[in-house]
């Protein structure tokens, strides 16, 4: 995909205008961390044709080979209390999933906390790291990564049986700079809302997109497991359970869907 690609489908007010693409980069979340340190701009978008290093939660590796997904981080600069965005996975969750969920209705879901699956299988994924001094949000790294298409040859065995690409659903190979569009137009209304109006259209929305609510799951702490039943959402993200103990809610970790 070349850069004036984007341009073309591109109908944001202030994300992604300024953006710098690499067709091969280790990771676009690293390289948008250290401009976001030196003073990179409100809106500027990382993105790459292949990464060498992608990476999800927990420094978990993301396959990012050539020609098969979007890869792509951004900067934002709330400068508000850090608590107030405390909901900003949640809104980019369901952002990316309302995006996504256009081009294959009904089948793409929510699992908790950064995953998306289309027909129970993920096929793209999200991580947000902030900046905070003297309390406030000073800046945050957004990335997203999605597979578009499988690659020659199929999935990586570690993954083969639990990965999906957006083609599975459209049968044709999406085009890049449209779905990137797209996904950045709905990033961006769903940041201004949530900068205006706190967490709760984030979370409703998130709810309602949700693959895990109403599951029986175990959660994987630190070492610990924890089993119930996901009944809700904290407004911070947190997931709630009722477990044979009463409710608890799980700020950190994975969890497994057991049904």
């Amino acid at each position: 995909m070349e850069p004036a690609d984007l341009g073309a489908w591109l109908r944001t007010a202030w994300l992604g205008r300024e953006n710098s693409y690499h067709e091969v980069l280790g990771s676009t979340q690293d390289e948008a961390r250290g401009l976001a340190a030196g003073g990179a701009a409100h809106g500027y978008l990382v993105w790459a044709g292949e990464q060498t290093r992608g990476r999800g939660r927990l420094d978990r590796r993301w396959d990012s080979p050539a020609g098969t997904g979007l890869w792509f981080s951004f900067i934002v600069r709330p400068g508000v209390p850090a608590h107030r965005m405390a909901a900003l996975p949640l809104a980019v969750g369901a952002a990316v999933a309302a995006a996504l969920d256009v081009e294959a209705p009904g089948r793409v879901r929510l699992k908790w906390p950064n995953d998306l699956l289309l027909d129970g299988l993920k096929v793209a994924g999200i991580l947000v790291e902030g900046q905070v001094a003297d309390g406030r949000l000073e800046y945050a790294v957004v990335g997203v990564g999605v597979n578009l298409v499988r690659p020659p040859g199929g999935f990586d065995p570690v993954i083969s049986s639990i990965a999906a690409a957006l083609a599975d659903a459209t049968g044709v190979a999406p085009s890049p700079a449209r779905i990137l569009a797209a996904l950045l137009a709905s990033l961006e209304t769903a940041y201004a809302e949530l900068l205006a109006h706190g967490p709760g259209a984030a979370r409703r929305r998130w709810l309602e997109l949700s693959d895990t609510i109403g599951r029986d799951v175990v959660a994987h702490l630190d070492g610990a497991e924890v089993r119930g039943r996901a009944v809700d959402l904290d407004p911070d993200g947190s997931l709630v359970l009722d477990t044979v103990g009463g409710r608890r809610a799980i700020s950190f970790g994975e969890i497994q869907h057991l049904r």
